[in-house]
């Protein structure tokens, strides 16, 4: 029987295993107190310009030309997601004239074609909603999670 699985083996194990950990314990506890000891100063340098940018955002914040700035960015915004809104809900009823207007006899076919005519229209969206780096960044997402990001891949 090995050394190591003996009553007594396991012991020295337990005995080695705890001293190790009280030394690391210690070790991590004295380089802390180093750590913070040498670099008081300029942690509180530092809390203190974090302090300070603090007061100046709010000042910036408070100013009405910046207040005016993000009252039409809100507006925007909202527009932005009137608009994707508007989008989805046509997009919607896009898949539903697509699905109805189809009168082709193979089913096989007919699901295929329907595919691509959604396919094609949720292509022809996304170039007419995304900005050249949102695509790159769709590009680069496709690349390594896989086809599975439409924005909303909508059921034939």
């Amino acid at each position: 029987m090995s050394d190591i699985i003996k009553k007594d083996g396991i012991q020295k194990i337990q005995y080695k295993m705890k001293e190790l950990r009280e030394l690391n314990l210690n070790l991590n506890k004295d380089i802390d107190d180093m750590v913070e000891k040498n670099i008081r100063e300029e942690k509180l340098m530092v809390e203190k310009a974090i302090k300070n940018y603090n007061i100046k955002m709010e000042k910036v914040l408070k100013d009405s030309k910046v207040k005016e700035k993000l009252d039409k960015k809100y507006n925007c915004e909202v527009k932005i997601r009137n608009l994707m809104n508007n989008i989805q809900t046509s997009l919607r009823e896009a898949i539903k004239v697509i699905n109805s207007d189809l009168t082709i006899d193979d089913k096989e076919k007919k699901k295929k074609k329907k595919k691509k005519k959604i396919e094609s229209l949720q292509q022809r969206i996304e170039d007419a909603i995304l900005s050249d780096e949102e695509k790159n960044i769709k590009a680069l997402l496709e690349k390594f999670i896989g086809d599975n990001i439409n924005f909303k891949m909508v059921k034939i």
